[in-house]
């Protein structure tokens, strides 16, 4: 009976093995690849010993996303990984960094992808809340400048002509390497409708309802100012730049933008306030 028990739940399986990676997160250590002899060498030792701080920084909070890596790459990498349903290589055990010396930034290596998953899976481990984080991606996406990034390759890989564009442009190589794999693996299946069917998932997540709470928090007609507490309801992230009122829509006093961060399956709303400017003649009523 207690074996049955015990193997009834993958669910709690998966939440303890997850919990693991959280751990390692913070308590592994950043070593080089394959390499020992990296950090004698006069050159590259001290690269590395860069990198290896920065690392440390950006681990403890130190340092954001932003300051910390090229976030170009990195936002190209993670929605790769989220089109390919590769959530298994951006794992902190998992991942390999390249410390680039003329920028003084870490470039991630794709690596270990293991990609199974749908992009829907994915892209929602990557924007769950810090507070129920089990692994260490709530620290990637709590820059905006990265999160702002990220959304945009998105956008970019959900565009049904990237893909088009893709499979004309390498097809031939796709089927040399396919023929390849059947050499070991003849019963080894390729489908491009694998990725079709990803690129629409993200697509879906640009198109759901933005749904939220608002409410008017305070009113200062002298100073020209209202404060409206919004709490996001959507497992997207949201960016508020705007407040309409009938026909007239009312410029925000915050900088830079403000991401709600979504809404944890358990968590109760987090409210955050926003001040707009308003016409000091104009009357809100509640």
């Amino acid at each position: 009976m207690q074996k049955k028990e015990f193997y009834s739940s993958s669910l709690e399986l998966d939440k303890f093995r997850d919990s693991q990676y959280l751990g390692w997160f913070y308590s592994s250590e950043i070593s080089t690849f394959k390499n020992q002899k990296i950090p004698q060498d006069p050159t590259l030792g001290p690269q590395f010993a860069k990198a290896k701080s920065i690392l440390e920084n950006f681990r403890k909070g130190n340092l954001k996303t932003s300051e910390a890596f090229d976030v170009d790459k990195l936002a190209i990498y993670f929605a790769i990984e989220a089109l390919n349903g590769c959530g298994h290589g951006s794992r902190w055990s998992n991942i390999r960094y390249y410390y680039n010396p003329i920028t003084s930034l870490i470039e991630p290596i794709g690596y270990d992808g293991d990609c199974w998953k749908n992009s829907e899976v994915v892209m929602d481990k990557y924007m769950i809340s810090k507070e129920e984080a089990i692994e260490n991606y709530h620290l990637f996406f709590e820059d905006p400048i990265f999160f702002e990034k990220y959304i945009e390759e998105l956008r970019r890989l959900s565009n049904p002509e990237f893909l088009d564009s893709f499979f004309t442009k390498y097809n031939e190589q796709i089927e040399r390497n396919v023929k390849i794999i059947h050499k070991n693996d003849p019963f080894f299946y390729y489908s491009k409708g694998r990725y079709y069917s990803n690129q629409k998932l993200i697509e879906n997540k640009f198109n759901q309802i933005r749904d939220i709470n608002a409410y008017l928090q305070t009113t200062n007609n002298q100073k020209g100012i209202v404060e409206i507490y919004v709490g996001n309801l959507e497992l997207m992230p949201i960016v508020v730049t705007g407040l309409s009122y009938g026909a007239e829509v009312f410029e925000p006093t915050f900088e830079p933008k403000k991401i709600l961060y979504p809404r944890g399956s358990v968590e109760i709303i987090d409210y955050q306030g926003y001040g707009f400017k308003i016409p000091t003649e104009l009357i809100l009523n509640e």
